[in-house]
């Protein structure tokens, strides 16, 4: 399908308003079916992002006006999808849906991202996939958290008794 010159500047416009507003990450697509990629979107759909294919040349002008450099040449070549993320605590879910996608689909290959503006690589990526969710996040840290009161009480109380044993 052809587009025009300014049919393409307003999408980069558009995108590059849509990477300077939130996380996202770029992987390569070569010898994805359509009912792949419909997958792949209902995968995504429960952690807030959204996935798309995008024109290399509107995602390398996209990503110059958002003032993002990506740490790999290889975001622009090839067939180029887009996963943008509506949140900032949408990124580790949107990770872990595409790093598992990936695994049972090899068509996928992730190139990296953006974080907070910042590029993280495919390794980056992995790793975010593999932090819990936000509930799970914090069920862990009351846990800690009441781990060490705990500690700090059974301590308390043994130089209590201890105390009340030399009185």
């Amino acid at each position: 399908m052809r587009i025009s010159r300014d049919q393409k500047k307003a999408m980069a416009a558009g995108l590059a308003a849509e990477l300077s507003a939130g996380d996202s990450i770029f992987a390569s697509f070569a010898g994805m079916t359509f009912a792949d990629a419909s997958a792949l979107r209902e995968s995504l759909r429960p952690a807030g992002a959204r996935f798309r294919v995008v024109r290399r040349s509107v995602a390398a002008h996209a990503l110059k006006a958002a003032g993002l450099v990506p740490g790999d040449r290889t975001v622009g070549k090839g067939p180029t999808a887009l996963l943008t993320m509506s949140g900032p605590e949408a990124i580790a879910p949107a990770a872990r849906a595409a790093v598992r996608f990936a695994k049972a689909r090899p068509v996928i290959e992730i190139k990296g991202g953006f974080q907070g503006g910042q590029w993280i690589s495919p390794e980056t990526v992995s790793a975010l996939s593999e932090i819990g969710s936000r509930p799970e996040l914090l069920s862990q840290l009351a846990a800690s958290l009441e781990s060490a009161r705990s500690s700090i009480r059974f301590a308390l109380d043994a130089l209590i008794r201890a105390r009340q044993q030399q009185a």
